[in-house]
């Protein structure tokens, strides 16, 4: 259900859009709708469904569903490489908690993968 919600109904439906318009205060105004409706209503939905006593979404060890959710967070909020550092940084200030917490431990878990990854953005 994690995955649907965050990944298809918030991330593929509406990042895309916003994302890849054309810059202008048009597209900022887009990036802010969707972070404020969509996004940051996800990363709560998220929060709420992480266990408080586990590193991930179904346990202490990564799952397929880590790998599409948490993903998603590794590549748009950790990635230095990503478009619009700025705005990615920004969300990042106003997660929960909890999915910083969730966010720190895939980074921790994925480290040797992150630290070899290339050092450029695709897009």
């Amino acid at each position: 259900m994690l995955f649907e919600h965050i990944l298809n109904d918030v991330v593929y439906k509406g990042l895309p859009q916003v994302m890849f318009s054309e810059a202008g205060p048009e597209r900022t105004e887009k990036m802010n709708t969707f972070k404020t409706e969509k996004l940051l209503p996800a990363m709560e939905t998220l929060a709420k469904h992480l266990p408080a006593d586990k590193k991930f979404i179904c346990g202490d060890s990564l799952t397929l569903h880590d790998f599409t959710v948490g993903g998603f967070l590794l590549n748009s909020i950790g990635n230095p490489n990503t478009k619009d550092p700025e705005y990615w940084a920004e969300i990042k200030t106003s997660l929960p908690a909890r999915v910083l917490k969730y966010f720190d431990d895939l980074t921790a878990e994925m480290k040797p993968y992150l630290d070899s990854r290339p050092q450029t953005c695709s897009f």
